[in-house]
């Protein structure tokens, strides 16, 4: 994609227009927190192991010696997460004449097209539970 620059946004550059309305709809709040078990990545990637509590405490006699467990280890899980970015590029020109406060309002939207992503894929192994055409 091209640099943004005053000729693909020359009518944002006369002051013939009342007020600019930027079609994104209204934004709901972050919902997948309140569903899935979420938790911050140190690194990328991520392990996590598994490993056994011990067994149910047997009775001891008076003077004899503790019956000895110990906890088996069992399998792992690996995570990764993929990186994701976008990108909006003005000329100097552009952001300087631009009148509407369009430039500004693309890097609302840069934060907003984050969260938006972040519901996505969240949400992306129930809507596919009953397909199974991803997971």
């Amino acid at each position: 994609m091209a640099v943004i620059g005053r000729g693909s946004i020359s009518s944002l550059l006369v002051p013939d227009a009342r007020k600019l309305y930027i079609e994104v709809g209204e934004e709901r709040p972050l919902e997948f927190e309140a569903v899935f078990n979420v938790d911050t990545m140190p690194w990328n990637s991520v392990k996590d192991l598994q490993m056994s509590g011990l067994g149910t405490m047997p009775a001891k006699a008076e003077g004899a010696q503790f019956t000895l467990d110990q906890p088996i280890m069992g399998g792992t899980a690996t995570y990764l997460a993929n990186p994701y970015g976008i990108a909006v590029e003005f000329t100097y020109e552009g952001w300087r004449d631009e009148l509407y406060g369009a430039f500004q309002e693309t890097y609302r939207e840069m934060a907003r097209a984050s969260r938006n992503r972040q519901e996505v894929d969240a949400f992306a192994v129930l809507n596919d539970a009953f397909t199974g055409n991803t997971y």
